[in-house]
Parts: structure tokens; C-alpha cells; sequence
């Protein structure tokens, strides 16, 4: 009898850490939801994260335009970034560091957004280090052609403080140093 208080106390317990969001759900749909999520979310931001490191070995823009939103692909200055990018190094890229990617989300009646923010460090084979940040709309019902991969910035990486990756800019499309003077471009509030 001891043993079947227990186990009632330890469900009551793990229904109130986990609250009634959904009645219809039971606690291993919550679980399995939650974690499938998570992993869901990651997955595509690590799966962007190979396109681009290939797409950047191969020197090939083309396959990082078809992931871009269309808002990305109507910057004037796109091939301009492409070319800083491709400028940073002469090897290929060998190591990948994960750095934090979180997940925006937004639920409003204007409309709902998801953002998967990628952040990286890459080391080439001749030895350089990058960053490498981008922003993946994966739903944006306000700015629908903000949907797809909006932002890329690769930048040469510099230890903290004075490297901050994730800087936000108005615009979108792939960085190139020439964003920084044009402080249109920069969100003050991200």
C-alpha cells in the first residue's frame, strides 16, 4: 500500500511540473512533443549548417541562394557578400563547433514567427577561424518573405569580449564589412 502512495505522489508531482497546457495530452505525449521539438529544431539548424559549410568548401553560392528567403535574395549587395565570404579563407572548412542555437518564437495575433538562430565557430585547413551566424525563419506570418535562411554573416573569429556574434541587422542578405557604416542596417533593439 506504502509503495502505491508513492507512485501517486510522484505522478501528482510530475503532472504539476509539467502543467495542464492540454488536457488531451498524457505525460509521455507531453515528453515525447517536447523532445521531438527540441531535437526537430536543432536538427534543421545543424542540416542549414552542413548546406552552408558545403556550399562554402565547394565555393558553390548557388546552392546557399536556393535557401535564402526572398527578401535575402532581393539585397543589391548580395554577391558583394558572397565574395567577403569567400575571400576569409583559401582551405576548407575541417571542424565545426557548435556555439548556441536558440529558437525565437512569437505568438501574437498579427500573426505567429519561429527563428532558429545558428551559431558556430569554423576552423579551415589553413588554419583560420570564423564565426558563423544566421537566421532561419522557419514560419513568419507577419514578414513571410522573411522565411527561409534571412541572414548569414561569417566574420573571422576573435575571442570574447570583442567578438559578438549575432549582431542584428535590419537587413538581410550575407554579410560584408560595408553594413557596418550603414547604420540603417543595424537593429537596435533585436
Amino acid at each position: 500500500m506504502k509503495k502505491v502512495w508513492l507512485f501517486m505522489g510522484g505522478i501528482i508531482l510530475l503532472l504539476s511540473l509539467l502543467g495542464c497546457n492540454n488536457p488531451g495530452l498524457s505525460v509521455s505525449d507531453r515528453l515525447s512533443e517536447l523532445n521531438h521539438t527540441v531535437s526537430t529544431e536543432q536538427d534543421k539548424v545543424i542540416e542549414v549548417q552542413k548546406i552552408i559549410v558545403d556550399a562554402l568548401n565547394k565555393r558553390d553560392k548557388d546552392v546557399i541562394k536556393q535557401y535564402l528567403s526572398p527578401r535575402a535574395l532581393k539585397t543589391t549587395d548580395l554577391d558583394e557578400g558572397f565574395d567577403y565570404v569567400f575571400s576569409l579563407f583559401d582551405g576548407k572548412i575541417e571542424d565545426i563547433e557548435k556555439k548556441g542555437c536558440p529558437v525565437h518564437e512569437t505568438l501574437s495575433k498579427s500573426g505567429n514567427t519561429k527563428m532558429l538562430e545558428g551559431n558556430f565557430v569554423l576552423t579551415t585547413t589553413d588554419g583560420k577561424r570564423l564565426t558563423l551566424h544566421f537566421e532561419f525563419w522557419i514560419e513568419n506570418e507577419i514578414t513571410q518573405d522573411r522565411e527561409g535562411v534571412d541572414l548569414i554573416k561569417i566574420t573571422e573569429y576573435r575571442e570574447k569580449p570583442d567578438n559578438v556574434v549575432g549582431i542584428s541587422y535590419s537587413c538581410a542578405g550575407v554579410y560584408n564589412p560595408s553594413w557596418d557604416d550603414d547604420p540603417d542596417r543595424i537593429v537596435d533593439d533585436p
